[in-house]
């Protein structure tokens, strides 16, 4: 029987840089079932070595350099049991921020939305959420900004992510007045608040 892991091997090399179907990538790995590119996908999922929203899959930071590396998934000895790791809650602000670190650290809202399908709901919760994460020093803003759809357009910020320590989202703790890193378990206090921006 073929382990997923070895499926995840080709799975992985087939995903381009851009957002996929699983039937596009099915389509390029017609050796292999539907159902053996699920578990492919799973195992690639639980490694955070990709992403899926609104049914489209796509390469996290960690992925595009383990198919430059051509990184493998092999399965364990016969009869060995694996701890499997209680998969955590998936948030829009995890969305986010994996398309945030997909797109190198660099992007601006409407970048983002144009990928998750958000309207404005969805806009002034990542504005708020950059917004926070600029006053804890995780994200900064170039100073120049990218031209808007209108003439009347001031323009969108491009936001900068200063340090990117992992694909899990940093959590804002409102009542503490910080911003949590659950990939280093460090905390980091808000500053002065900053001016606006979209």
């Amino acid at each position: 029987m073929i382990g997923r892991r070895w499926v995840a091997d080709e799975v992985l090399q087939a995903l381009s840089m851009g957002w996929m179907q699983r039937a596009d990538i099915a389509a390029k790995l017609p050796q292999w079932t539907d159902k053996q590119i699920g578990g492919g996908l799973y195992t690639l999922k639980n490694r955070e070595m990709v992403v899926l929203v609104g049914g489209k899959w796509a390469l996290t930071a960690e992925g595009v350099i383990a198919q430059k590396n051509h990184t493998t998934f092999r399965p364990g000895s016969a009869g060995k049991v694996r701890q499997v790791r209680k998969p955590e809650k998936w948030t829009f602000r995890q969305d986010v921020w994996a398309e945030f670190r997909r797109r190198r650290g660099k992007a601006t809202i409407p970048d983002i939305l144009s990928i998750l399908d958000g309207d404005k709901k969805e806009a002034d919760n990542i504005k708020s959420y950059f917004l926070i994460l600029e006053r804890a020093g995780i994200l900064t803003r170039l100073n120049h900004r990218r031209s808007g759809d209108a003439l009347t357009s001031p323009g969108y910020v491009i936001w900068i992510l200063v340090d990117d320590t992992g694909p899990k989202a940093p959590i804002c703790r409102m009542g503490k007045k910080e911003v949590y890193d659950p990939n280093t378990g460090k905390s980091h206090p808000f500053q002065s608040k900053n001016g606006g921006g979209a």
